[in-house]
């Protein structure tokens, strides 16, 4: 089934949120969630729609079911096509399919992915905890294909993970979010950027220099967050918090260029409020186009026009995401580069083996 956006299912999640998604706790799944999923599903706008998923890369379409075809050039329509403040169309969504198990037991509470443009077929992950200051390069096929420690790094409580431009830096540099703050205490907390390996190494694991590291406070106290992203035209940090419940609305944190190693935190603005509701995950297209922000059901999806900058795309009316189903507590989400498509995966907090899942977007 190919779900479309609709108000109607904005706030029934308001009400599945609030009342198992309490800033401070974790967002349990279980059976719990089911039967209120299938309420929400029945009150979304639904249309039959092509049923199969764009392959996200042709190298890797052996992950995918065997109706699945090569993006074409016009399937994503670019940003310099659309005039400046246009209202785009949402697009619609096909089914959900499992497109790998990630088998590392080591990769048990994955709570951050970013898709690499400098290996097509590679998503960049974490840990949330049990592993140290360490980033895994994943194929498609749920294997781990890369182990890089971050020199000099404690890892306090990682959250997500971007990619994103850094100057002086050619290709992209990968900025990692050690954001998390349940209790709501930590005096700051920490982004790190290294560059992106140009080769990828499992065993022994390899060393990333970090280029920049950077204590971040918001204006009026402590926040928690799980959902970064980076926008890739002007190379802008923005952090989306999970505890601005007010009104069902989440602040948009941004911290402004240059990203350089400071001692004194850096505090963060205040530029944005979306209703993406207990965020736990951010991605942008490599164009900056599309931008998603997910939290534990499903979430939300903006397309920003030329011209616009990050604040104005998000102040317009988002599209719907749809129901991450199959997710015990959905946690971390990629867009493809260039928005075919994007993979998310469930935070199950065990060493339950977790499913890397993959939706096509259908513009």
């Amino acid at each position: 089934m190919v779900r479309r956006s609709g108000n109607v299912v904005l706030r029934a999640r308001t009400v599945w949120v609030l009342s198992f998604c309490l800033p401070g706790t974790g967002c349990g799944g279980g059976s719990e969630r089911a039967g209120d999923l299938d309420t929400l599903q029945d009150a979304d706008d639904s249309a039959s729609g092509p049923q199969d998923a764009l392959d996200p890369d042709p190298v890797t379409s052996d992950v995918f079911p065997a109706d699945v075809h090569a993006p074409d050039e016009m399937d994503v329509p670019p940003m310099d096509n659309a005039d400046a403040g246009a209202a785009l169309p949402c697009p619609t969504y096909a089914d959900a399919v499992v497109a790998a198990t990630v088998t590392a037991e080591e990769l048990h509470e994955v709570s951050g992915l970013a898709a690499s443009r400098a290996h097509p077929g590679i998503l960049w992950a974490q840990n949330d905890s049990g592993s140290g200051p360490r980033l895994y390069a994943i194929g498609l096929d749920g294997q781990v294909k890369g182990r890089f420690d971050l020199e000099g790094v404690t890892a306090h409580d990682w959250e997500d993970i971007a990619r994103g431009p850094l100057d002086g830096l050619q290709g992209d540099a990968i900025f990692v979010a050690d954001v998390g703050d349940n209790g709501r205490n930590r005096p700051f907390v920490s982004v790190y950027v290294v560059a992106e390996p140009s080769n990828l190494q499992a065993e022994p694991p390899g060393i990333l220099p970090v280029l920049a590291s950077m204590p971040l406070v918001y204006p009026a106290g402590p926040e928690d967050c799980e959902a970064v992203f980076v926008d890739p035209l002007d190379g802008a940090l923005y952090l989306v918090t999970k505890t601005g419940l007010d009104g069902g609305l989440n602040p948009v944190y941004r911290k402004k260029p240059p990203h350089v190693t400071t001692t004194a935190p850096v505090v963060l603005e205040e530029v944005a409020r979306i209703p993406s509701l207990v965020a736990t995950g951010a991605s942008v297209s490599e164009d900056g186009s599309v931008l998603v922000v997910r939290n534990p059901l499903n979430g939300v999806l903006y397309r920003r026009t030329a011209g616009q900058s990050v604040e104005e795309a998000l102040a317009a009316t988002p599209c719907e995401l749809p129901f991450f189903t199959g997710e015990t507590t959905g946690e971390a989400i990629a867009l493809h580069p260039r928005a075919f498509g994007f993979w998310s995966i469930s935070e199950f907090g065990s060493t339950s083996r977790q499913d890397l899942h993959w939706t096509a977007v259908n513009w």
